[in-house]
């Protein structure tokens, strides 16, 4: 009967972990398909404004290596929910509000000023 229980334990030690000791749900990291040069555009209107809109350089997202929540979005870190948003963060008396589709984003950022607030609405899509 011990041989038996040792034989169960190693068998489902050996099935929980793949071949790098790393557990399944490790491999599959939700911010990756977000990882990219995207294309951007902004406006101070709206995200659908078409006659303001203009072109800015590239903005490149990264995958924060410290914590696997975080993303880099042009040099800032963000938290990243796994339905790629990050609902309101404040990082450096910014604020950013961003939402991740699978080829292209919406960022809605703005610098925190009492009484003075420009927002800039940029859209971006993946190269």
């Amino acid at each position: 009967m011990k041989t038996f229980i040792f034989c169960l334990s190693l068998v489902c030690f050996m099935t929980a972990c793949n071949e790098d000791g790393a557990s399944e749900n490790n491999s599959n990291d939700y911010r990756e398909e977000y990882v990219g040069t995207y294309a951007a555009t902004k406006s101070t209107r709206s995200f659908e404004d078409e006659n303001f809109r203009t072109k800015i350089d590239d903005i490149v997202i990264e995958l924060a290596t410290d914590t696997d929540s975080l993303v880099i979005f042009d040099g800032v870190e963000l938290f990243l929910n796994a339905d790629g948003t990050t609902g309101r963060q404040n990082v450096d008396s910014h604020v950013y509000i961003l939402s991740l589709e699978e080829n292209s984003f919406k960022l809605e950022t703005y610098e925190v000023v009492p009484g003075f607030a420009v927002t800039c609405y940029i859209l971006g899509e993946k190269k």
